[in-house]
């Protein structure tokens, strides 16, 4: 019988080992397969809280980078992160926030 107990908590320790280092493992992956989207979004899109907008959507999809205002009046965004934020990312860009009038993305 202290055998089966000493065996058990053996089992269960490695089991507990095994978790953590595959949570390590797929931790580090998840930043190895990070992408970067850059995008020139043309348009009506200053004073219209573009950036703003975009860098609440960006958050809520855990991407990071920036939005900057051009001289030429378009908006110029890098964001990094998984492929189907950055996807989703892009989708919102084509619209923007209401006042925004989005001609096309390059």
């Amino acid at each position: 019988m202290l055998c089966l107990i000493i065996f058990h908590n053996f089992v269960k320790f490695f089991a507990q080992i095994c978790e953590k280092f595959c949570f390590l493992i797929f931790r580090n992956f998840a930043k190895i397969v990070e992408m970067q989207l850059k995008m020139r979004i043309i348009g009506s899109v200053q004073n219209v809280w573009y950036r703003a907008s975009t860098a609440g959507v960006a958050r809520d999809l855990n991407l990071r980078g920036f939005a900057k205002n051009l001289k030429n009046g378009d908006v110029e965004i890098v964001a990094v992160g998984g492929k189907v934020n950055l996807a989703k990312l892009k989708k919102w860009c084509e619209l923007g926030p209401s006042g925004a009038v989005v001609e096309r993305i390059e």
